[in-house]
């Protein structure tokens, strides 16, 4: 309730005469550094009927770019947000620091400097934000209304609903037409006749001016008291607004939780059933069992001496198959003591890239089978040759390409071709390039089929050069079968 003006308000100034009050800044020097204080009266409208909490905002506009209720859209984003004013229908925010941006407003750019003003409100801490009163307007069109220092607002006057008033560095300004100054009760003409006063009438107008007082103090203390009490309903209000929402989510989260257990509990009775049925199955099975049981029991009471000499003769038969495996395996490990393939990292020069040489007994086969290094190359062929030919009978492979063994001068022969051929395994001057590579090919498919014998196969995964490195490559992989172990 806005407080009754002690004294008649003086009259508000005309719009084009401002500088003849004296004391006050002329309207075209009027800056954003001369705001000290923005007042707010009688908050209301049709959702509004108790205190709410409210802050403001100030933006530049231009009126090229306009689509808000005065006619101009934001330019820039708000260079000012005030403090939040709690449970209150008349706020008053203290602005403590010069506003920006800095400008000159006269009357010739006032469209292209306008100010925009946005108040927002809330009844309570849960309930969003949402604009109240938005106006757009330039600080020429402010019209000096009276004198007086930020934080005084006794002397205001009555107010409408929803003003807006602005304590500048010299006194109070607003918008024309939102103050409303009640007119000054005429003086009484007594003419020549002396005014009869008694010292009785006196005293009844004290009296009646105490209680008076009286009343409109005790009246005070109950609007207090009111206050308070419907500050505690409200915080009532709005802590049981909040026990009911979570009320309610743990009503949904019950929900959801009954509707998963139901369909737990219907796969449940699924899986018992299927369970059931198993058990019968298996019922069923065992029978079954039990009578193939009965009768192996009976032929075995018939003949009893047959069984005992079949399973001495199974039993000793494993014993010969277990002996020949472990000698089979004796002899392979020695084959790899004898031929070792190793495998040695190499790290390139000028890229990071990391390959791999394998070597048989320290002796390499390149890839172009060249004649720089011919002996080596024969000697490396016979041991590959060797290695291959008794791993063969060891494990009693039939191989493609028969392998006749000479030390460094060993030979394969194509014995499914319509003339047989027999080419050689190592480097002489009278041989092609190509008989050698057909023959190390040839050598190479050999060493698949003992892989594939082994199922050792699916473990080829390195992609190698040259025909020199496939061959010592397959042999890393076959001997990575028969490896002796600790064991």
């Amino acid at each position: 309730v806005p407080r009754a003006p002690s004294q008649p308000a003086p009259m508000l100034a005309s719009r084009y005469s401002a500088a003849s009050l004296g004391g006050h800044l002329l309207r075209d020097c009027l800056r954003l550094r001369h705001f000290k204080q923005v007042i707010f009266r009688n908050i209301g409208g049709k959702t509004i009927n108790t205190p709410v909490d409210c802050y403001f905002t100030l933006s530049q506009v231009e009126s090229s770019t306009a689509t808000t209720t005065s006619g101009s859209k934001l330019k820039h984003k708000p260079f000012h947000t005030s403090r939040v004013d709690h449970r209150t229908l008349n706020p008053a925010w203290h602005i403590l620091t010069n506003l920006s941006p800095e400008g000159k407003y006269d009357t010739s750019d006032a469209n292209k400097k306008s100010l925009h003003i946005c108040i927002y409100v809330r009844h309570t801490l849960v309930d969003p934000w949402r604009l109240h009163f938005s106006k757009t307007f330039t600080l020429g069109n402010l019209d000096f209304i009276m004198a007086m220092s930020a934080g005084d607002t006794s002397d205001i006057g009555l107010c409408g609903e929803n003003t807006l008033l602005f304590v500048l560095k010299d006194g109070l300004y607003g918008f024309p037409g939102d103050l409303r100054i009640p007119p000054r009760p005429p003086l009484r003409k007594t003419g020549s006749r002396p005014l009869k006063i008694t010292v009785s009438a006196l005293l009844q107008q004290h009296t009646h001016l105490v209680r008076s007082i009286e009343a409109h103090q005790a009246l005070v203390s109950e609007r207090h008291r009111l206050e308070t009490d419907l500050n505690s309903v409200l915080s009532g209000f709005d802590r049981s607004v909040s026990k009911s929402r979570q009320v309610e989510a743990s009503l949904s989260r019950l929900k959801n939780a009954s509707v998963s257990m139901q369909s737990e509990a219907k796969s449940l009775k699924s899986r018992l059933k299927l369970i059931q049925d198993n058990r019968q199955a298996l019922k069923q099975r065992a029978n079954i069992v039990l009578k193939l049981y009965d009768e192996m029991k009976n032929r075995h009471a018939a003949k009893p001496k047959s069984v005992e000499v079949s399973r001495k003769a199974a039993r000793e038969k494993l014993v010969v198959n277990t002996q020949l495996y472990l000698r089979r395996l004796r002899m392979l490990s020695l084959l790899y003591e004898i031929y070792p393939v190793e495998r040695i990292r190499v790290q390139g020069m000028e890229s990071k890239s990391v390959s791999h040489l394998y070597t048989i007994r320290g002796l390499t086969i390149p890839d172009s089978l060249s004649s720089a290094t011919a002996m080596e190359m024969s000697i490396a062929l016979g041991y590959c040759a060797q290695f291959t030919c008794l791993v063969a009978k060891y494990l009693g492979v039939v191989l493609r390409y028969q392998i006749i063994h000479n030390g460094s001068k060993s030979w394969i022969v194509d014995d499914l071709a319509d003339t047989p051929q027999r080419l050689a395994l190592y480097y002489k001057e009278t041989n092609a390039k190509t008989v050698i590579q057909a023959a190390v090919g040839m050598l190479v498919v050999d060493i698949t089929q003992l892989l594939v014998k082994t199922k050792m196969h699916r473990k080829i995964v390195e992609s190698t050069g040259g025909l020199g490195s496939q061959l010592l490559y397959r042999l890393w992989v076959l001997q990575g079968q028969i490896r002796p172990r600790n064991s």
